[in-house]
């Protein structure tokens, strides 16, 4: 994946990572990265990592309620694309449907509307949630609200025959900067290779620069070779989290839940648009953009 845009990054110096199922690009420059152009390019640069690794990586694409298990469980059905087949996945977790209180126009036991749920703080989706960096709703009965936020955070898990995906085995990626540089690294260490040469030329001693890439960029190469095989975020496995449904919990949580988002994704600034839509531009047209908007 020579012409990738992940590649691109790679060679200019940036630095990529994947915690808790969220991309983080540090430019080699130190600016922050455009929040339009990480909207815009995210999913590109995560179907081009499951590519070269040969492992899928699950994309939230959206949610529906209803019931399911042969009309005796209600449940909360999300939706998934596969970025490595490009194959549709699901999962179902446990919901309740109905109202549990009643209000002046209605009444305990009744429908919720039409894509609304409830879950409690042991429900699987729960569990999965608070694996993830985003927020914790303000509370359980305003979960659908939130539910789009997943479209920032990619996943991993075991899939079984027509693609339903075994709910424990869901967990955020976590993808190392030291990993992504061994899954691209032949290339980046080419692109290396090739400034390493340059720098020699310009300092009157190529041969040198030829040796320094191979006592280092060699070794680089080889240690590519090493399993390319993805793997859950360690952190968000181990990490257990109870929240009762009070408010002073719950606002607790919720802020150790933002400081915890500040860390792990980068500062970002808008840009303003460009004539061609991100989709109908090349890796090269996406690169300027990143560089006249950093």
């Amino acid at each position: 994946m020579a012409g990738s845009l992940t590649n691109g990054l790679l060679k200019r110096g940036d630095s990529l990572a994947v915690s808790q199922g969220q991309l983080t690009i540090t430019p080699k420059s130190g600016e922050p990265v455009p929040l339009d152009w990480l909207a815009a390019n995210r999913r590109k640069i995560m179907s081009e990592i499951a590519m070269q690794s040969g492992h899928s990586i699950y994309s939230y694409a959206y949610y529906q309620t209803g019931i399911y298990n042969n009309g005796r469980s209600p449940g909360v059905m999300i939706r998934f694309v596969d970025l490595l087949t490009g194959e549709d996945a699901y999962a179902v977790f446990n919901a309740d449907l109905k109202r549990q209180r009643t209000t002046k126009n209605k009444r305990a036991g009744e429908p919720l509307p039409e894509g609304q749920f409830r879950i409690g703080e042991r429900s699987a989706l729960y569990l999965l949630w608070i694996k993830t960096p985003l927020d914790i709703p303000r509370r359980f009965a305003e979960w659908h609200k939130s539910m789009s936020k997943l479209q920032q955070v990619y996943f991993v898990a075991q899939s079984s025959s027509g693609g339903k995906l075994a709910n424990k085995s869901i967990q955020p990626l976590a993808l190392s900067t030291t990993k992504l540089m061994q899954l691209f690294g032949d290339n980046v260490a080419t692109s290396q290779r090739q400034g390493s040469d340059n720098l020699g030329t310009s300092n009157g001693d190529k041969l040198r620069g030829q040796r320094l890439v191979t006592s280092s960029g060699d070794k680089h190469i080889a240690r590519t070779q090493a399993s390319n095989a993805l793997e859950p975020d360690p952190k968000c496995v181990s990490k257990q989290v109870r929240v009762s449904e009070s408010a002073g919990n719950l606002s607790a949580c919720a802020t150790n839940r933002v400081l915890s988002n500040q860390v792990m994704t980068c500062e970002v600034v808008p840009i303003s648009h460009t004539k061609k839509l991100p989709q109908e531009q090349s890796n090269e047209e996406w690169l300027q953009d990143y560089d006249s908007a950093s």
